[in-house]
């Protein structure tokens, strides 16, 4: 089942149908399911049965390939939106809701989430094509509106409660401020209850690094010799990598280790500089074939070759073959022409 190849696009609800119903036998079979678990199995298994039925009217006239890749990201959409009510008994444990169920309604002790500025109250106001100024010139709601509502259904849930939790997230991101609800603050500097700020965070332990070290045997000493030998030349560059990272230089320049070359047509500063370089050896090569004297006149004569040669360079230096043929863009066809 988990293997089985898609032939039809209809076939993908089928099997994930499958997997749902494995899943929710074995759980019944050990007694571990829960019911909001059940609610939400049942939940997935009718929104695949709506989606095959929907497929399979639909899909018959399309490529298989591009039908199977669109139904999985159909299927992916439609299973994210699913949700579940909470559930349980209104007389006994925790209730779980939101503010607006909470009316008319008393506890003790009440725990508030997610108490954060643009949670509570909400900063966003649901989509809508009537504009904000169109809306209060005809007395329609705005964002206003649904602070005060936020604010009534906030303080009556807290008006006879003894005692009051409050969580508000600190962490800054996208969506988070990080700051707590304009709520709370004004409760603390109006009611004069006495306020007790707990900072939870999270233990982060970074793993202990191994020290990587290279013993400088050998085999090592004599490729280091090299270079003051004069066998090898030590670049700029290689200089540059020993000073940031001795590592890393042992790794290029000893051990011979290089980055995998990735192959681009975008043209960068070096790549330049390398066609340039390509194309003056090839063209000098080329005039000291037939005679080794160079004068003025072979040069002249021989500058017709340059374009060609540009295109050669181009093509060894950004696809490792110079005989590469491909139609070139106006940005590469202005670099050609610098060179």
């Amino acid at each position: 089942m988990f293997f089985t190849k898609l032939t039809a696009p209809e076939k993908a609800a089928d099997i994930l149908q499958e997997v749902f119903r494995f899943v929710l036998d074995k759980q019944l079979a050990a007694k571990t399911l829960k019911q909001t678990e059940a609610d939400l199995f049942i939940a997935l298994i009718k929104e695949l049965n709506r989606l095959h039925d929907t497929l399979k009217e639909n899909l018959y006239n399309f490529d298989t390939e591009k039908a199977i890749s669109f139904t999985l990201k159909l299927i992916q959409k439609a299973v994210m939106g699913i949700s579940v009510p909470l559930t349980g008994e209104p007389l006994q444990g925790i209730q779980v809701m939101g503010l607006l169920e909470s009316r008319n309604l008393d506890f003790e002790e009440v725990y508030i989430l997610g108490a954060n500025e643009g949670n509570l109250p909400q900063t966003a106001i649901a989509p809508s094509f009537i504009p904000d100024s169109i809306r209060r010139a005809y007395g329609l709601p705005v964002i206003e509106n649904l602070d005060a509502i936020s604010a009534y259904m906030f303080y009556r849930l807290m008006q006879r409660s003894e005692k009051i939790n409050i969580v508000y997230n600190t962490l800054v991101d996208e969506s988070n401020s990080g700051e707590p609800s304009r709520f709370l603050k004004q409760l603390e500097y109006e009611s004069g209850c006495a306020f007790n700020y707990i900072e939870h965070h999270q233990p982060v332990t970074a793993p202990l690094r191994n020290t990587v070290a290279i013993a400088k045997d050998e085999q090592v000493m004599t490729l280091l010799n090299k270079y003051l030998t004069g066998e090898k030349k030590l670049s700029a560059s290689a200089l540059t990598s020993y000073i940031n990272c001795p590592l890393q230089f042992f790794y290029r320049y000893i051990a011979g280790i290089q980055e995998p070359e990735e192959i681009s047509e975008n043209l960068e500063a070096n790549n330049i500089g390398s066609m340039l370089h390509y194309v003056l050896e090839s063209f000098y090569k080329k005039l000291i074939q037939t005679d080794a004297q160079i004068t003025k006149e072979r040069i002249a004569a021989a500058r017709k070759e340059i374009p060609q040669l540009a295109v050669q360079a181009f093509s060894a230096i950004m696809f490792k073959n110079e005989a590469h043929v491909m139609e070139h863009t106006g940005m590469q066809k202005v670099v050609l022409a610098i060179v």
